[in-house]
């Protein structure tokens, strides 16, 4: 008698199991198959200042929008995805970043919102005014005017990291204003028919792809 009520208790246990498995899949079967839209191909930010670039490479014709998210998913913008895009780049800027490292999901989509794709996750710098503090121009080590060409030269103590170059501004011996600019690999400068008022700054690119440059204030040179 003993082993009937345990074989009858083993039976109510695998059919009380197999009406919960069953409910389950009913429940799936109801909601319908899962339709994901493809992910983007790829995508890459170039940082900014308080900004970024995000370049994408759709994959699948049925996106038409995206979502992308940052900051933990508190701040969002919506994009529309063009037919003629797809498989090719586009751009979008995205504005109004705190400056640090940022981790972006970017979610592709149908038109009605009804079919997602997976998150494609990338990251990128933001670059502000932490970084513009510690920007500074450029040491001239000498500045002097040749005898012979009457031309004024000017040598660079240097480089100075993450720079790009220099803008020089001054007046001219014809009353103009003349601007030259003269890049980081290049150690001296000549400055023709300078007269008066030669001031410059330095200019900086946080990373080689950055989309804006920063500034140094000017700086006045006299002229002795």
């Amino acid at each position: 008698m003993k082993y009937v009520i345990i074989s009858i208790s083993v039976l109510s246990f695998l059919f009380s199991s197999c009406t919960k498995m069953n409910d389950l899949h009913d429940v799936y079967l109801k909601r319908g198959e899962k339709i994901y839209v493809g992910k983007l191909d790829s995508a890459y930010i170039f940082p900014g200042k308080e900004r970024v670039k995000l370049r994408f490479w759709p994959s699948d014709p049925r996106a038409t929008k995206m979502v992308i998210y940052w900051q933990s998913r508190s701040d969002s913008m919506l994009v529309d995805i063009t037919p003629e895009i797809v498989g090719d780049s586009s751009d979008v800027i995205i504005k109004s970043l705190p400056e640090y490292d940022h981790i972006f999901e970017v979610v592709t989509m149908n038109n009605d919102f009804s079919n997602r794709s997976i998150p494609y996750t990338v990251t990128g710098s933001v670059y502000g005014e932490r970084y513009q503090s510690i920007t500074a121009n450029r040491v001239i080590n000498e500045i002097f005017q040749d005898t012979l060409s009457e031309s004024w030269v000017i040598k660079w103590l240097g480089k100075v990291e993450t720079g790009i170059g220099s803008e020089i501004i001054y007046n001219t011996v014809d009353g103009e204003q003349m601007k030259v600019y003269t890049p980081m690999s290049e150690n001296v400068t000549m400055l023709e028919n300078l007269k008066s008022d030669l001031r410059y700054r330095t200019l900086f690119l946080p990373e080689t792809d950055a989309i804006d440059t920063f500034y140094t204030g000017f700086t006045e040179v006299p002229l002795q």
